[in-house]
């Protein structure tokens, strides 16, 4: 068993993965898509991916991750962790709450909106303390 982990900044979270796994003395490597010696092609990344038993996706720019992510999952049977189905759902906030609701996940009363004029009745209907999200992006 060797893993790969694709990984850029080291934020808490990471840092605790990566202290999991080098206590779990699984082998892995960590590949860096900032760095230079990062596969510079689809066919140089795949050559790189397969020697793998699974790939740990930890790369915080949500496009090139997703796009490497995809990669790997249309060309090689290896298991990815987090998928790219898995990761588009969590970065749009709208399709979560869809997915919340229809399983019947609790989640704070949520009022999606469009305009600004949505937005304010939205604030009025909710009151104050109201949080208003963008509705891309991870992380809160």
């Amino acid at each position: 068993m060797k893993a790969c982990i694709l990984l850029g900044r080291i934020r808490f979270e990471e840092k605790e993965f990566l202290k999991s796994i080098r206590n779990s003395k699984v082998p892995f490597d960590i590949l860096d898509p900032r760095k230079e010696e990062f596969p510079k092609t689809k066919k140089e990344l795949l050559a790189t991916v397969q020697q793998y038993n699974v790939v740990f996706n930890f790369y915080r720019n949500h496009s090139i991750g997703l796009n490497l992510i995809d990669t790997i999952n249309k060309n090689l049977d290896i298991p990815t962790i987090n998928p790219s189905k898995l990761e588009r759902n969590c970065w749009d906030k709208r399709t979560s709450y869809e997915i919340f609701m229809k399983n019947n996940i609790p989640i704070p009363e949520t009022i999606i909106t469009s305009t600004n004029s949505e937005i304010k009745d939205a604030v009025e209907k909710v009151g104050y303390p109201a949080v208003m999200k963008d509705p891309f992006g991870s992380r809160g």
